[in-house]
């Protein structure tokens, strides 16, 4: 069982507050029948948390680079995953080597991953997320994102991580 947690926090802005909801919290939510403020935001906001790091940013640009995408290139020894963020000028980078990925960034303390764990962790984030998506009625959304969780899916099980 792999220690690495990577999740998702949404930032729900409603009348003019605030509210962070981690996956409980939304599933929760989604439990109660209580989708409509998710449905109908503008914009899904909130953070990839990988560990104890948080990219914050529009979580449709954050799941389909870093879940999905960044999750089949780090198979790759030797590959750089470089993230701009969608709402500012902050960087991100992953970079696998061996046995490991090294996560650093310029408001990201740098930490050391085991890369097999930490591509399981970031695909496993995406496809929940995509799960998220279809439950609450953003169809848009999760459309544009199956096809990146499918050649995610389908690159983790040629490399036997899936």
């Amino acid at each position: 069982m792999s220690n690495v947690i990577v999740d998702v926090r949404v930032d729900l802005l409603a009348d003019g507050n605030l509210e962070e909801l981690d996956e409980a919290a939304v599933a929760a939510r989604i439990a109660a029948g209580d989708t409509a403020s998710l449905r109908e935001a503008r914009a899904l906001d909130g953070a990839i948390r990988i560990g104890g790091a948080e990219i914050v940013d529009e979580l449709f640009s954050a799941v389909q680079r870093l879940c999905f995408e960044g999750a089949a290139a780090l198979l790759a020894d030797g590959a750089v995953v470089d993230y701009r963020y969608f709402s500012s000028n902050e960087t991100a980078q992953l970079r696998a080597g061996g046995d490991t990925v090294v996560f650093s960034g310029s408001d990201v303390p740098e930490s050391t991953f085991p890369r097999r764990d930490l591509i399981r962790a970031l695909y496993a984030c995406g496809v929940r997320w995509l799960a998220v998506l279809d439950k609450i009625g953003r169809a848009p959304e999760a459309n544009h994102l199956r096809p990146f969780a499918v050649a995610a899916q389908s690159a983790l099980t040629a490399a036997g991580l899936a």
